[in-house]
């Protein structure tokens, strides 16, 4: 009799058991898809233009302490899929300058990113290579579009560049900073003229030395951009980037 009464009570179990199982199989092999996708396209279009543009790039060659160049310029407007989109109208970008890298073959390659510090990019040189004497802070941007209001902040010649060695790399520090907004129906193409004012070697600079540093720019210290005379003859460099910093749907307030 008791062998019976187990026998009836173990069936049901064991079928609540399998039943559980069962169930949590099928579970495991449904599926729902949910398909996402994204076309992404930059947000700005460039050109180049000037008597000493070669391939894109500004190269002034062969240049002499205190001459000056400003004719080669770079237009930054809408690309064609930004102005096809209704929902965005505004985008904000900065111009940052950065070193460039040579190696001993004279190869020359920008700076790549290997890390962030305090929001900052940490630089480095690719490998085999190492930073050229750098032309930064002799270089202005100068937005020249006429605007009904101005929303851009141009930098002359002769401006604080530092490069500051980190544990793998380095930062640089533009200050200030040249800064751009692009707005659309109103403000959709900003043209920025870029300025060489050719520094002297230090001991080597004419009477007149001062004078062209602050006709350039009334607020520089001379005295801060003379040139280490270990550094004639070489071939200096300097990147500027274009970055974006905000795309959004609204026109900034007062504009």
């Amino acid at each position: 009799m008791w062998k019976n009464v187990v026998k009836y009570i173990l069936i049901p179990v064991s079928g609540i058991v399998l039943s559980l199982v069962g169930a949590s199989l099928f579970a495991a092999f449904e599926a729902h898809i949910v398909n996402v996708t994204a076309k992404i396209e930059n947000a700005l279009s460039f050109s180049v233009n000037g008597p000493n543009v070669n391939n894109g790039a500004i190269d002034f060659g062969t240049v002499f302490p205190q001459e000056y160049f400003n004719f080669d310029n770079v237009s930054i407007g809408f690309s064609v899929s930004f102005l096809g989109q209704d929902r965005v109208s505004v985008v904000d970008y900065k111009i940052e300058q950065k070193p460039k890298c040579i190696d001993e073959n004279g190869h020359i390659l920008p700076v790549i990113v290997v890390g962030y510090e305090d929001g900052k990019p940490i630089l480095t040189c690719p490998a085999g290579h190492e930073r050229m004497p750098l032309l930064c802070p002799y270089i202005s941007k100068t937005e020249t579009t006429q605007e009904s209001s101005e929303n851009d902040t141009s930098v002359p010649p002769f401006h604080s560049v530092i490069v500051t060695p980190t544990g793998n790399g380095f930062t640089v520090t533009n200050n200030p900073l040249a800064t751009g907004q692009l707005i659309k129906g109103s403000d959709e193409v900003d043209n920025w003229i870029i300025d060489l004012a050719v520094p002297c070697f230090e001991g080597k600079c004419s009477e007149d030395w001062a004078g062209f540093v602050t006709s350039k720019n009334p607020n520089a210290n001379p005295d801060l951009f003379d040139l280490d005379p270990a550094l004639e003859s070489q071939q200096f460099g300097c990147d500027l980037w274009f970055e974006v910093t905000g795309i959004n749907g609204g026109r900034p307030n007062g504009v």
